[in-house]
């Protein structure tokens, strides 16, 4: 395993917050083993330290819990919250006899190409009766928020876990009718024992989930579960909003 430094910055509005001195917060995973917050103007730098093998892991970890660390400042002290980042990421490892180190920057990186669409005449004619239907309903309209911001998001983990919670909410705020709502469209999808005592066997959908909630505790992050399968989620999440229409 190497040693990850990971500096991040969130930003602010203006000179909302000032800590007196820095201070460490308990990390609830496992691989993070530190982590100190020091405030600047306009802005509060969060250092990490993460073990993985992989930087990109190590990143998406850190940024995954950046943006909660983020909500709840932002909820308890009422702080304006402008922007979420990292910054930039030192590994020190060993090769050999010799401690190596290795500085990536970083600047809004995200983790999907985006790809240009041209969009010909018949499809606008479908995008603009789309958008001026009368009969969507408030519901439905708050889906589609939900949706937006979800996909929007730039870490992959934080992505995942906020389609999950649209699932959850389209399936009646219910984690295990969004399981079985999984199980019933996705035939043949993996599944692997979870719950308090690891004694249910759910949909890797929502084992992912429930390795990633803020109450659980983490041993590791599933960083290679969730790249397979967060673009599977979003396309069940998509065709059920279709669906409710």
């Amino acid at each position: 395993m190497k040693d990850f430094h990971i500096t991040a910055e969130i930003s602010l509005f203006c000179d909302h917050i000032e800590f007196k001195e820095p201070f460490e917060i308990k990390p609830n995973c496992d691989q993070i083993k530190k982590i100190e917050l020091k405030s600047h103007p306009e802005k509060i730098v969060v250092d990490y330290l993460v073990t993985s093998e992989l930087e990109r892991e190590a990143k998406e970890l850190a940024d995954f819990h950046l943006n909660f660390l983020a909500d709840r400042l932002a909820f308890k002290e009422n702080i304006p919250i402008k922007e979420v980042k990292i910054i930039s990421i030192v590994c020190t490892g060993k090769e050999g006899e010799n401690l190596s180190i290795c500085v990536s920057e970083y600047v809004n990186l995200q983790d999907s190409v985006v790809v240009k669409k041209i969009i010909g005449k018949k499809s606008i004619e479908q995008i603009s009766d789309f958008i001026q239907k009368n009969n969507v309903t408030g519901e439905i309209q708050e889906y589609f928020m939900m949706y937006k911001e979800a996909i929007s998001e730039r870490s992959i983990g934080l992505r995942f876990y906020q389609l999950y919670r649209l699932l959850e909410k389209i399936n009646g705020n219910n984690r295990r009718s969004a399981d079985e709502y999984i199980s019933r469209n996705c035939p043949g999808v993996e599944t692997r024992m979870s719950g308090k005592n690891n004694n249910e066997r759910v949909t890797i959908f929502t084992w992912i989930r429930d390795s990633i909630h803020p109450k659980a505790r983490q041993i590791g992050f599933p960083y290679a579960e969730i790249s397979k399968n967060v673009h599977k989620l979003q396309d069940l999440v998509k065709k059920e909003i279709e669906y409710k229409l």
